[in-house]
């Protein structure tokens, strides 16, 4: 995703993706493989566990205030980072990577890749493939990461079968858009200035617990219309292009005392919309 080839991440990551979990041994890597569309694996909804409707989360990664997305905070975290280092012990050995590689994909397949940000491996789905018709092996695969909303786009020679085993944890980037405001100059874009600001705000990837409160949508942000991630301007407030759900929510610090929103508005980096 960092090179000439494809769109640009919306934010590489600061810290390592494993946040608890402790090594606990892992299999010799027999077991049932196949290639399973989204359908088949559950996606990830946000959980309030109190009167004030208020879901501790993530910020995993951010293309504007109004595309980014967020993971719970709580044993799924934990479930998902026992899952990365399994995966990662499994096909960072070459001869699983031998005997999972794949010479070609469909729009919709959830297959393992490395992210390019560190050495380690997620699953993702495939938004296209991009044959090329002179040498098939130099073929392209753009592909959105399920657990944290980055996308990428990789060689096919680097993109793994996955086990069907690691399809069992839910999907747990949940896609959201940050409720009641827009970009500050009336316009659809959001400034580079103001995605920063958000950034900072949010602590995005930093793996710093902020609070969420749903105001609209159906708490899953299922993200099966990825193409946005690929396709659209980065900083396009526009969701016209794209069929995915987006949940609306408000997002404040641990504390309460700030409301991400109203600070991009009092700094002039956005204004409130209906």
């Amino acid at each position: 995703r960092n090179g000439s080839e494809g769109p640009q991440p919306a934010l590489a990551y600061k810290q390592p993706l494993f946040l608890k979990y402790q090594d606990q041994g892992n299999e010799d890597g027999e077991g049932d493989c196949d290639i399973l569309c989204g359908s088949k694996t559950g996606q990830e909804t946000l959980r309030s566990s109190g009167a004030d409707q208020l879901v501790q989360v993530y910020v995993s990664s951010i293309a504007t205030p109004s595309r980014f997305w967020v993971q719970n905070v709580g044993p799924s975290s934990i479930e998902l980072d026992k899952l990365t280092e399994d995966m990662t012990q499994y096909y960072s050995r070459k001869e699983n990577q031998l005997f999972h590689r794949l010479d070609s994909v469909v729009a919709g397949d959830i297959v393992v890749a490395v992210y390019s940000g560190d050495s380690s491996f997620y699953r993702a789905r495939v938004v296209a493939y991009n044959l090329d018709e002179y040498d098939s092996s130099q073929s392209t695969v753009d592909l959105d990461f399920v657990d944290y909303g980055d996308c990428e786009v990789k060689p096919i020679a680097e993109i793994y079968e996955i086990r069907t085993e690691y399809l069992r944890l839910n999907f747990q980037a949940v896609m959201c858009r940050l409720a009641r405001v827009g970009p500050a100059d009336r316009t659809s874009i959001w400034s580079d200035e103001a995605i920063d600001e958000f950034e900072r705000l949010s602590s995005c990837a930093l793996w710093k617990p902020i609070y969420a409160k749903i105001v609209n949508g159906d708490s899953t942000g299922y993200n099966a219309a990825v193409s946005t991630t690929i396709n659209s301007t980065d900083n396009d407030d526009s969701t016209s292009s794209s069929n995915a759900a987006i949940v609306e929510i408000e997002l404040f610090t641990l504390e309460g005392e700030e409301n991400i929103a109203q600070e991009l508005v009092k700094r002039g980096f956005a204004r409130f919309v209906r």
